[in-house]
């Protein structure tokens, strides 16, 4: 894999203070970078279901028929809630 010789520098840098290997560096970079990539995606997704008040009211019914939703997050409603972060809250609890 080719990269530019500043990016190259950097990671060199990375690797001679933390011990770690420059390739380790990279896969985690790209492991971040494809988490970023995830979120942004699914937070768009969300954004473009909050301007749709049908499928928005239907998903504030299936989480007031399910447990009450994320705990500590504000009830739905129409109007759209900071909600993208609980929603992530409660995936994350999901996966553990």
């Amino acid at each position: 894999m080719r990269v530019r010789y500043r990016t190259r520098q950097r990671v060199a840098a990375m690797a001679a203070t933390t011990g770690q290997q420059m390739q380790t560096i990279i896969g985690q970079a790209g492991e971040a970078y494809e988490r970023e990539l995830f979120w942004r995606g699914f937070e768009e997704g969300y954004d473009r279901l909050a301007t749709d008040s049908l499928a928005w009211d239907e998903l504030g019914a299936e989480r007031s028929a399910e447990a009450g939703g994320a705990a500590g997050c504000p009830p739905t409603s129409s109007s759209r809630p900071a909600a993208p972060v609980c929603a992530r809250q409660a995936t994350r609890r999901s996966r553990t």
